[in-house]
């Protein structure tokens, strides 16, 4: 008898798994795929265009926000344009910093208050989605993954863009469905 219900629950757990990785890349859902850059595969690379400018961002599942790099934000006329709609604080940019309350080194990050917030429009294929981001400065991180990848990313996509976008990432095949 035991035996049995161990069989159900398996089967249970292995057929809604399946299922789910079924409709996930292979339901007519997803509209298409977008290839991640051929990188060391540390990082998970996107070509993706802000604002109609072809620019790679790395994707991270784990970031609560989207970025962009305040120099390269700087740099480009067409950007130039987006409003600013808020302004935020942020703890863990860089490697080490002081505190601006306590005078006490932190080896998390960095506490960076009144960053600019700005929304464009970000472009994945064909569907087109508006983010905000946060303007900082970023050079710490691109310089680590350019290091790394020979790729200088603009900034990160985070978790309010996968909800957005619904992607899914298939690091076996080193690409992103996307959805309709």
């Amino acid at each position: 008898m035991l035996g049995f219900i161990i069989g159900v629950i398996v089967f249970i757990i292995v057929s809604y798994t399946t299922r789910f990785i079924y409709r996930a890349l292979f339901s007519p859902e997803y509209k298409y795929i977008v290839p991640l850059e051929d990188s060391d595969k540390r990082y998970l690379l996107i070509n993706t265009k802000i604002n109609g400018l072809d620019k790679v961002f790395v994707l991270d599942s784990g970031a609560d926000c989207n970025i962009i790099d305040d120099k390269s934000f700087s740099e480009e006329e067409s950007l130039k344009d987006c409003a600013v709609v808020d302004e935020t604080h942020i703890i863990g940019v860089s490697s080490s910093a002081t505190c601006p309350k306590c005078n006490t080194l932190l080896t998390f990050g960095d506490y960076q208050t009144h960053l600019p917030i700005i929304n464009a429009e970000v472009s994945l294929g064909d569907n087109v989605y508006n983010e905000n981001f946060i303007v900082t400065d970023w050079s710490s991180i691109q310089g680590t993954i350019f290091s790394r990848t020979g790729i200088k990313p603009f900034g990160l996509l985070g978790t309010s863009f996968f909800k957005k976008a619904k992607l899914v990432i298939d690091l076996d095949n080193n690409v992103v469905w996307v959805k309709y």
